[in-house]
Order: C-alpha cells, then structure tokens, then sequence
C-alpha cells in the first residue's frame, strides 16, 4: 500500500506541470482601456471584453478587478468557459452607486490560462442625486401654477371682484414691455447658462443631460401658456366686440399666464441647482438657493399684481367707453388776427365743422 501511495503522490507531482504546460495562453483582444460609465440610480454596469483561445479545448476562466484605486468596485465573480477561438465575456461592475469624484482605475484580469492575462479598466462615476430634481422641479411648476392661480382668486375675493373674473378679455400681449416678456427674459438665463456651462466630470446632483432635458420641458411650458390663450376662444362673440379684440376668456388668460409664470419659476429653481453644482454646496451653494428663492418670490408678486389686474379689468365696458368716446363731438377754439376773431370748430368722427364766431 505504501508504494501505491507514493506512486500515487509521484504521478500527481508530474501532472502538475504537465497540466499547467497544457493550458492555453489567453489574450485579451484590444489594447484600449475598457471605458465603463456607471448610471444614475444603478449600482451595476456592464461592458464587454474578447478572450482569445488558441487551443482547440475550451477552458475555464475567471475575471476580476484588481489594482483598483478604490476598494468599492467589484466583478461580480465572473466565471465561464472561454471556447476555441474568440468568446466575447459580459463583465458586470457592482458597487458604483457608493463612487463620488474622480473615474477609478484598475486592471481587468483574466485567469485560467496558462498565465493571468489583464486589461486596463476606468469607471466613471454617474451622479447620485439626493432627489430626482427633474421630475420633482415638474411637479413643482405644476403646483407653482395652481398656486398662483390660488392667490389671483383670493385677491380677487378680497376686493369683491371675482364676478368680473369670468367676461370676455383680450388675447395676451407678448411685447417688450409685457409682464410675460420681463418673465422669460429672466427665464431665458437658464437656457443660455446651461449652452455655455461646463458642469464638473462627476456631478453630483444633476448632470447636463438632465438640465437640457428641464430646459426643453419649461421652454414647451412657455409655449403652451400663450398657446391656450389663442386657440380658445368665445364662440359667440359679436362683431363689436372682435373689433375691440375680446375674443377670449379671462379665465383662460389666467390659465395661460399661471402656466408661464410657473415654467419661469421652474427654470429658476434649475438655475439654482446648477449654481450648487457649480460652487459644489456649502455656503456659496445655499447663497444660489437664497437668491432663487428671492426671485420666485418676486415673480410670484409680480405675477398676482399684473395678471390680477389683466383678468379683473371689464374689457367689454372698457370698449364700449371708448366707441363712446370716439363718437362725442369735441369744440376745439380756434383764435385769428391776435385774438381779434375766434371761431368755433366741433370734431366729430374724424372731420371739423365750423360753429357760429365767438363774440
């Protein structure tokens, strides 16, 4: 028995080698870096990478990252065969929800061959927001928009005027000195910061995508406001009143300015939150916050008081006064030879019909 076993022992000390001699030597196709962006709300990512097997027997193989400047990456213990010939594996990273700042790097390595055979690797972190700002700054707007709505009624039954709220009014303004034109202006800042600013390679609240997205999302707001107030219109309106341009409604034009306003507000409120990106938080971040804040509230004044007084106005007996106006003659004394004749004109309807002299 005893020579059995060390025949045995000695059989096992030269297969050893012998295996080792056998196995194939894997590459690993490409010499480029495996480049892997992690995702927003996910903690795994996968790429893919080539092993080659020149042996015409398949061979058990193991990846894992190693030389990592951060112990928080891991492969999931990736293991399978690697046929003759090329086999494409999927690499999964874990752990990349907990990576803050710079890409990590490391070394892909593959074993099973004859040697260990590695390729470089870099991860790049994704921001992990605290919330899910475009969709919450969404919600927000259309809240922000019942809001404003809220307290035009509210004034309105304060001053005994909600009645009036619901005649014919005309279609909104758009010009330079409107009050939706001084909004937008101030709205427009967000899009022209957003064109030109160069966020951090790691944000961490929010990244360009989703301020391109919020961009585009309040500027369809913008449009939508105005929008409402031209295609909606009074069926039934006389002649009258479509010269006098009461086509619409006044609860529609406040629909639509609340509608502007709130996408005004929304994109300051994403101007704040690239401030904090920019500056990184702390004190210079909650300043962004503290300015934002202030601007909402003065949009929001400046949104009651102009878009009260817009919806409130009686359009229909504010034309009629000034047909009536138009219509009333008007005597206009007209003086000649150093004041030694006076006569007397009326202006009626656009022409001068001489009265009696003046004594």
């Amino acid at each position: 028995m005893r020579r059995v076993a060390a025949l045995a022992i000695a059989l096992l000390l030269v297969a050893a080698p012998l295996a080792r001699a056998q196995a194939p030597k894997l590459t690993i196709l490409g010499d480029e870096t495996l480049k892997v962006k992690a995702k927003q709300g996910k903690d795994t990512a996968d790429t893919h990478l080539s092993v080659l097997n020149p042996s015409d027997v398949p061979t058990q193989i193991r990846v894992t990252f190693q030389a990592s400047s951060s112990d928080k990456v891991r492969i999931d213990n990736y293991t399978g065969t690697a046929d003759p010939g090329a086999t494409r594996v999927k690499v999964s990273f874990g752990g990349l929800e907990k990576l803050e700042g710079d890409p990590v790097s490391g070394q892909v390595v593959v074993t099973g061959g004859a040697e260990p055979v590695a390729q470089a690797a870099s991860i790049t972190p994704a921001p992990q927001p605290s919330l899910n700002w475009s969709f919450w700054l969404f919600i927000g707007a259309g809240i922000a928009a019942i809001v404003l709505i809220l307290l035009v009624l509210a004034v309105a039954a304060g001053r005994r005027t909600v009645p009036k709220l619901g005649g014919p009014a005309p279609g909104p303004k758009w010009s330079f000195d409107s009050w939706a034109t001084n909004l937008t202006a101030a709205g427009a800042v967000f899009g022209t910061a957003v064109g030109a600013v160069t966020l951090p390679e790691v944000p961490r609240e929010i990244d360009k995508d989703t301020l391109v997205q919020m961009n585009l999302l309040f500027g369809v707001m913008l449009v939508v406001g105005p929008f409402l107030a031209q295609a909606i219109r009074r069926p039934f309106a006389t002649n009258d009143e479509i010269e006098a341009g009461l086509w619409g409604y006044s609860p529609v034009l406040l629909l639509a300015y609340s509608i502007t306003g709130a996408a005004v507000m929304g994109e300051v409120a994403a101007l704040a939150l690239l401030g904090w990106e920019l500056t990184e938080g702390g004190g210079w971040g909650w300043l962004c916050v503290l300015g934002a804040a202030v601007t909402v509230l003065l949009a929001a004044y400046y949104f009651v008081v102009t878009t009260y007084e817009q919806v409130s106005t009686d359009w229909k007996r504010k034309a009629e006064d000034a047909a009536a106006a138009a219509k009333k003659p008007t005597r206009v004394v007209v003086v000649q030879g150093d004041g030694l004749e006076a006569l007397t004109f009326e202006a009626l309807g656009g022409s001068l019909r001489q009265m009696a002299p003046m004594p």
